[in-house]
C-alpha cells in the first residue's frame, strides 16, 4: 500500500505513481502494489493493476537469482583471521 511503499522506499511519491516497477532493496526486488482493500474500493480498474504487478513478481521469482556479490580480501580480512591462529 501507499504507507509501506513510501516508508520502504524513503519516497514522498505516491503509490499509484510507483507502483508497476521493480525497485532495487536490500539486495532484493521490491514491487509496491495496492493494498488490498484498495481493490474493494477501487472495482475493476485497480484489481486488474494489482494482477499485472504480481505478474510482475511472478516473473521476477521465476528468474534466477543475481550472483552474490563476492569482493577480494583486504588488510582487514587478514588482521581478523589472525584471531583464530
Amino acid at each position: 500500500g501507499n504507507f509501506a511503499t513510501k516508508l520502504l522506499l524513503k519516497r514522498d511519491v505516491g503509490i499509484t505513481r510507483l507502483r508497476g516497477q521493480a525497485y532495487p532493496w536490500w539486495r532484493r526486488h521490491l514491487v509496491p502494489t495496492f493494498h488490498p482493500a484498495a481493490a474493494l474500493r477501487g472495482g475493476d480498474r485497480v484489481l486488474e493493476e494489482m494482477r499485472k504487478d504480481f505478474a510482475l513478481v511472478s516473473r521476477l521469482l521465476s528468474a534466477p537469482p543475481p550472483a552474490p556479490e563476492v569482493s577480494a580480501p583486504g588488510a582487514a580480512d587478514h588482521e581478523q583471521l589472525g584471531l583464530f591462529g
